[in-house]
């Protein structure tokens, strides 16, 4: 037997079939009232768009990894930088030291100088008076005055000697505040430097889990 009747048929479990992203469907493997199983494929969205986004992201990886490759050739550049600065400053100071031990030399010079120039004076006198009572000959005066013009004029050229080397020994103490102003600048330079490390590492991170989630999009 059976039983005849009319209506409209309820199913027992409604469920509601949705994506993660949205798109155009590309492919429909079934259609309405269709029987389907579990993990089976019933639709393929367009996936050029979430293609070209993931290209966008790997390209951003890229970029990024690069920019944190030209940040780190950087932060060697400016350590390299600190380095030679520093080796200037040292070298500088050497520079110094050894224009004042010629400073010094300089200034004995002067001293060795005016003592001679003071007994050849002296004897330059003495002569004139031999000269003038006839005990001794002109040539004799001739040679003192030769000798105390000599002298003066060594004396003179050390002095200028001493003027010079003064001047090196400014030259070269105004060298060692030039190179330690540069090492003040590097130094900067390079913690400048160190501190964009950590935005390019983190430029990168971003990038590649922007990379990550667009890559489960379009799986």
């Amino acid at each position: 037997e059976g039983v005849a009747a009319s209506g409209t048929v309820q199913p027992v479990e409604l469920i509601q079939v949705g994506t993660q992203v949205s798109g155009v469907i590309q492919e429909l493997r079934a259609d309405f009232n269709s029987k389907v199983t579990a993990k089976q494929v019933i639709a393929l969205l367009d996936a050029r768009r979430l293609q070209s986004q993931v290209d966008q992201d790997l390209a951003s990886v890229a970029r990024a990894q690069a920019d944190l490759k030209r940040l780190e050739a950087g932060v060697g550049q400016a350590q390299a930088d600190v380095a030679r600065v520093k080796a200037s400053v040292v070298q500088a100071a050497s520079d110094v030291n050894r224009v004042k031990e010629l400073l010094i030399q300089a200034h004995t010079d002067v001293d060795r100088a005016d003592a001679l120039l003071v007994q050849a004076k002296a004897e330059l006198e003495r002569q004139r008076q031999l000269v003038e009572k006839k005990l001794t000959s002109q040539s004799d005066l001739d040679a003192a005055v030769a000798n105390a013009g000599s002298l003066a004029a060594q004396r003179a050229s050390s002095l200028a000697a001493v003027r010079q080397t003064e001047a090196q020994v400014a030259t070269a103490e105004a060298a060692v505040k030039q190179a330690e102003a540069q090492v003040a600048v590097s130094e900067a330079a390079l913690r400048q430097s160190e501190s964009q490390l950590p935005v390019g590492r983190t430029a990168i991170d971003l990038a590649e889990a922007q990379l990550a989630g667009d890559r489960v999009n379009l799986e």
